[in-house]
């Protein structure tokens, strides 16, 4: 009895085994590229490259209010949450009452894009910050940080965005 048990074990064990080698790492490693290329891909030179920016520093401006309700909500996190914001941002917004929700709209460049470096370009935004029926409009510099990368021959721009109050 004991044997058709262990035979039956080994083949599940095999069968989990060759499930799980049918998708070869480089496979993973495309697909996340490719994710965070779509996520992140300025085309440079021409006028879709605002919109992009634009596009993305909404995403990113969401993305830094929405932690800070977070770390408003839930104040035991506050040491993790403290270490993404300030990935985002090099100074520091508080949020002056508690607020449920927090929406970012109407986010629109203020000026041309400025050349920092090669790979660093600065450009100020005007933001409407929508807090419990309430609208603030702010500006904030935003500091693109773009990187080439080639994958499989396809060269694509990867862009990192951190915000300032300058």
């Amino acid at each position: 009895m004991k044997r058709p048990l262990y035979f039956l074990l080994l083949l599940f064990v095999l069968s989990c085994a060759k499930n799980k080698s049918e998708t070869p790492a480089r496979d993973i490693l495309e697909m996340e590229a490719e994710e965070a290329v779509s996520e992140a891909k300025p085309i440079l030179g021409n006028t879709s490259e605002t919109f992009e920016y634009q596009h993305l520093t909404t995403q990113k401006l969401q993305d830094y209010f929405d932690l800070l309700l977070l770390q408003q909500q839930h104040p035991e996190f506050k040491k993790s949450i403290t270490i993404q914001l300030q990935k985002l941002l090099k100074d520091s917004i508080a949020l002056s009452h508690p607020v449920q929700e927090i929406t970012i709209q109407n986010v629109q460049q203020i000026g041309n894009i400025q050349h920092v470096s090669d790979s660093i370009q600065k450009m100020k935004v005007h933001f409407d910050m929508i807090a419990d029926n309430d609208t603030k409009s702010d500006s904030i510099v935003v500091f693109i940080k773009t990187k080439k990368i080639v994958l499989d021959g396809n060269t694509v721009i990867a862009a990192k965005l951190m915000f300032s109050k300058e």
